[in-house]
């Protein structure tokens, strides 16, 4: 049960919440309950659309004959004509900024929705799950900000003595972390962070708390030790570049491709070495690079919605009784060929 909410929590009621007017609000995988409305004819429709190869990216890795890559490429694309293509995603207007309409109120907000949990579970299974969570910018970051938000992300979250993993996981409100802190793959990054196993009674504490530690975070910084063992670690990890058993070239592709789609340069997520020089200089010169990266992307930023996720025991009952009964209403509209 636990996994299959985290994925709801995160992948469908956060992002519904804090992208209402984008394609971000629609679930990826699709709302099994819509997906037999769709016609063929539409199934159809969308993945010549969307899967045509004018909406593609290409990619090779490796000392191989450029040649023999467009050689590839022709022998597969030869198969079609060119469409105009927009790959454009549009952008969550923050009221507070734009003014515009369909954006979020300029006030931060909550969403209350439901799981369906098991009869006669208890304990955690019939909890709640609380994640807030934050829009972090409407406009593309520079490299040494994205450098410096993922050593902040790292600081916060990263090791179990990370100040806010920590502050959660000893509160007592919850059983353990949710959220994944910083989630970059998305045109405009998001931040999110919470406790499953929740008293409903104290999801008002779990976002006191997350909004407590911030502001002693951003008051106090950091110790030295922890920096430094966070600029160690990834500053190795980027120079090793040691992707284990998984294909060095996918991992680049993959880091890539996060700016490439957005239409945006691609060899800038994996040009990092002067945004690193950047931000080492400005640490040892004693400068607080922290505290106002916590101020003006969560702190300060009300593009901010708390997700409560509340244990209902019917609905799993009432979803299958919905299910029937819609198969029994298809079953009666068929002629006898089996055909509507």
């Amino acid at each position: 049960m636990s996994a299959r909410v985290e994925v709801v929590l995160g992948h469908a009621v956060v992002q519904q919440a804090l992208f209402p007017d984008n394609s971000y609000r629609h679930d990826s995988g699709g709302d099994p309950k819509d997906i037999p409305d769709l016609t063929f004819e539409q199934f159809q429709d969308f993945h010549a659309r969307y899967y045509h190869p004018s909406n593609g990216r290409f990619w090779f890795y490796g000392d191989d004959d450029p040649v023999k890559r467009l050689a590839i490429l022709d022998a597969y694309l030869g198969e079609f004509e060119a469409r105009p293509v927009s790959s454009a995603v549009d952008t969550q207007a923050r009221g507070w900024e734009s003014g515009g309409a369909g954006a979020l109120l300029p006030e931060p907000r909550r969403v209350t929705a439901h799981y369906a949990a098991g009869e006669g579970e208890e304990g955690e299974e019939q909890k709640a799950y609380v994640a807030v969570n934050w829009v972090l910018t409407d406009e593309p970051l520079d490299v040494e900000t994205e450098l410096a938000l993922g050593f902040l992300d790292y600081l916060m979250l990263g090791t179990s003595a990370a100040p806010l993993r920590k502050a959660l996981n000893d509160s007592g409100l919850g059983a353990a972390l949710i959220g994944g802190g910083i989630d970059d793959e998305l045109k405009q990054p998001i931040f999110s962070v919470g406790l499953k196993g929740v008293d409903a009674a104290n999801a008002d504490k779990v976002e006191a708390l997350v909004q407590d530690k911030l502001k002693e975070l951003a008051a106090t910084g950091f110790t030295a030790s922890a920096i430094e063992a966070a600029i160690n670690t990834i500053e190795f990890s980027l120079r090793e570049n040691n992707t284990g058993s998984f294909p060095r070239g996918l991992s680049l592709m993959l880091r890539a491709v996060g700016a490439w789609i957005y239409d945006r340069d691609p060899y800038v997520p994996i040009q990092w070495e002067d945004a690193l020089n950047s931000f080492k200089s400005k640490l040892a010169q004693g400068e607080d690079v922290f505290g106002p990266l916590i101020n003006k992307y969560l702190l300060g930023n009300p593009h901010r919605v708390t997700v409560v996720m509340l244990p209902d025991g019917e609905l799993a009952k009432k979803t299958e009784e919905e299910e029937t009964a819609r198969l029994e209403s298809a079953r009666a509209a068929l002629d006898k060929e089996g055909t509507f």
